[in-house]
Parts: structure tokens; C-alpha cells; sequence
């Protein structure tokens, strides 16, 4: 059974292919930072009222059927 060759390493690929950096430093310091007490509760009671209403909904729509 032969194998299949490995993958070149990083340091092996010549500078033109190596991966770039997507995001800049002012990127990755924002999405470092935890949001707001404010924006993680109004993330859970929006869901909590989509949920609501998503099973309200199911409730009543075979009563309309």
C-alpha cells in the first residue's frame, strides 16, 4: 500500500503563497472584547420571545386548519 506524500510545511511554500493576514490589528482587538451586559441579555430575550411566539404559533395553527 503506498501513501500519499505529505503537504508541504509553511516554512517550505514560497513567500507568494503563504496565507496573509485577513484582519487588521483594530479588527482583532474588537472582536477580542466581550460584548455589553445589555447586547447578551437582549440576545436572549429576543430569542426567548422568537421562541414564544414560534411555539404560540405552532399551538394555534392546527386550531385554525
Amino acid at each position: 500500500m503506498t501513501r500519499k506524500p505529505h503537504p508541504p510545511m509553511e516554512k517550505d511554500r514560497p513567500a507568494s503563497t503563504q496565507p496573509i493576514e485577513l484582519r487588521s490589528g483594530k479588527v482583532r482587538h474588537i472582536l477580542s472584547q466581550r460584548p455589553s451586559l445589555i447586547v447578551r441579555y437582549g440576545t436572549v430575550i429576543i430569542t426567548l420571545v422568537m421562541a414564544a411566539a414560534a411555539a404560540i404559533a405552532f399551538k394555534l395553527l392546527p386550531a385554525a386548519v
